[in-house]
Parts: structure tokens; sequence; C-alpha cells
């Protein structure tokens, strides 16, 4: 449990820099920009202007969305008495990191090979990570209670599950739902209801993202259930199993009353035209989004916090959408459809 007057200063601290995040006006400013350059000025008028200056290449834009992050990353640890619970945060960038590099290993590629694809935002130094998993190192890094050997071991059965299946979906998710499980554990330490509201629904969506992307590939349902889905949502288990191997009209009929609903009807809806799930897991990101926008005015505790670092990781992803599909030509109504509705609706 966590103590919420520790935190009063850090709290009226990141709501100044919330409202000091992009907004609609922004986004639509930038969505109105006739070419990437001009595109690019309008963040001058945001809380990345500090690095513009340091960037004079429009391309190289991802520059100044990295250096505000890490900022922000390294502000959040200094003002934040009980780091650990900000691992809720890092180890979403921990389990890309070794997803990344268990994929590279398993598949004859070396750590040269992904180097650039690498987040250096985790809980764990990429040094100790990919000696762990390139030359079977002992992971070294402080980490509470069973969160050490549960990545070990998640690590040694996405290896053989990978040998049984020929399944890099399966390494991805194996490995998504033990950095899930740890990150419940986190929210249920801090005793704050809406972060273990916030997790389950994290859970839900890994749940339905595992179980459409395994339907697809015609995975085992037993190692469906066993290895990629995982307990702590408000989605039963079962009602995953037991659509496995039913058509996926079934399947939007089988969800119809869950929370997603109106998101997996309209995502499996675009599947069936398209064949990616692109636009369901767009849908469902919204659906987290809200719940991060209703969240904004909680007046104290841990929750603001880390509440700010995810509006902050969407406005890095909105600026990368919109500056990549200018410097491509792409057409404006193309990009506003990428862009989270909160943001443009």
């Amino acid at each position: 449990m966590i103590n919420n007057d520790d935190y009063i200063y850090a709290v009226t601290l990141v709501q100044v820099l919330t409202n000091q995040l992009l907004d609609r006006n922004d986004i639509e400013r930038m969505l109105g920009a006739k070419d990437a350059k001009e595109a690019y000025r309008i963040l001058n008028d945001t809380d990345y202007s500090t690095h513009i200056g340091d960037v004079s290449r429009v391309e190289d834009f991802q520059e100044v969305i990295d250096a505000g992050l890490s900022d922000t990353r390294k502000l959040l640890r200094d003002m934040t008495p009980e780091r650990w619970v900000l691992n809720m945060a890092w180890y979403k960038y921990d389990a890309h990191n070794t997803k990344t590099l268990l994929k590279a290993k398993l598949t004859g590629k070396t750590y040269e090979d992904v180097a650039e694809l690498l987040i250096p935002w985790g809980k764990i130094k990429l040094s100790a990570l990919t000696e762990f998993i390139f030359a079977d190192e002992i992971i070294q890094p402080r980490m509470k209670g069973d969160e050490k050997p549960r990545l070990q071991r998640a690590v040694q059965r996405s290896k053989e599950l990978y040998e049984e299946t020929g399944s890099l979906t399966l390494v991805d998710l194996h490995i998504d739902r033990a950095f899930l499980k740890v990150r419940q554990k986190i929210a249920k330490g801090t005793g704050s209801k809406f972060l273990q509201s916030f997790m389950k629904a994290k859970t839900d969506i890994h749940n339905i993202m595992a179980f459409c992307r395994s339907k697809d590939q015609h995975v085992d349902p037993e190692i469906v259930l066993k290895k990629a889905l995982t307990v702590g949502g408000t989605i039963r288990l079962d009602k995953f199993n037991d659509n496995l191997k039913e058509d996926w009209d079934a399947v939007n009929t089988a969800f119809s009353f869950c929370a997603y609903s109106d998101s997996i009807a309209k995502g499996l809806e675009s599947y069936k035209e398209t064949g990616s799930f692109r636009k369901l897991e767009r849908l469902l990101q919204n659906d987290v989004l809200e719940m991060i926008n209703d969240a904004r005015f909680l007046p104290f505790g841990i929750e603001p916090i880390l509440n700010y670092w995810w509006l902050k990781e969407f406005n890095a992803q909105i600026i990368r959408m919109i500056m990549v599909g200018k410097l491509n030509g792409l057409d404006t109504e193309m990009i506003r459809e990428e862009i989270p509705h909160s943001y443009v609706n």
C-alpha cells in the first residue's frame, strides 16, 4: 500500500504538466498543416519545444519525441517516493525488448540486427537483458518478489514453445502474458482501485488480441489457454476457449455483452475486409485511452503520475502518426483515422 500524502507535490506538478500536453486544437493544427515542416513547427507550442532546437531536420522528429519521453521518465522517477510502482509503466518496454531480443536469437539474428528496435526505458538494463537472452547469463537487476524468476521462466518456456510450434506469435503472447501478470501484482500492491481496474482492462485487451491472433493462425486451443491467455480480466477465459473453433460471426455474438463489444464488432468487420486486426487493436486502444482520460483529475496518490506518463505516450504516438503521414504525403483524413478518437472527435 502507498501513502497518498507522499505524492501531494508530485501530483500538483503533473497536473500542470498534463495541461501542457497536446489537446484537440493542437492535433487539428498539426493535421491541417500543409506539410511536415509546418507540422513540425507547431510542436514549438507544446512541451516538446525545449527539444526542437536540438534537431534541425524534420525527418529526425523521432529524436524530439524520444528526448521528451526520456526527460519525463527521469522526472517521474525523481519525484516518486516508491519507484517500484512506476514499473507498471516501465515493464511494457521490458516486454518489448525481451520479445525483440528473444525472437532475434530464435531466428538466428544477432544483437546488432535488432539494436535499433530496442527501447531504453524499461526497468531492466538492456545490457543485462541482452546477456541473459544471448549468452544465458543470470539476470542481475533488482526486482521485487518473484518478478525475476517469472521472467526467467517465461523466456525459457517461450523458447520451448517456439521449438514445439515454430510460432513467433506465441513467443510474443507468452512474454506479454508474463509481464502482464507482474503489472497486475504491482497494481494490487498499490491498493488503488483505479490501477487495478486499469490492469483488468489491459488484461482483457491482451486476451482479446491473443485470442484473435491465435484463432487466425489456428493455434492449438489448449496451448492458447495455457500459454497466451491470462486470468485477471473481466472476461472469463472459458469464453475465449469455447469460441476458438467458432466462425467470426459467432465470436462477435459471443462477446456482444462485454464492455468492448462495439470495438470488437467494428474490428472484426474490418478484419473480414482486410485480413488485419489493426483496426481492432486501435479501437481497443481507444477504450483504454478513455479510461485514462477519466482519471485525469484524480486528486492525489500515484494514479495521476502514471496517468500523466500514459497520456504522454499517447501524445508521442499521435505526433509520430501525423509526422509520418505528412512526410509520406498521406491524405489528412487517412491520418485522422489512425488517431484515437478522444483527440479528434
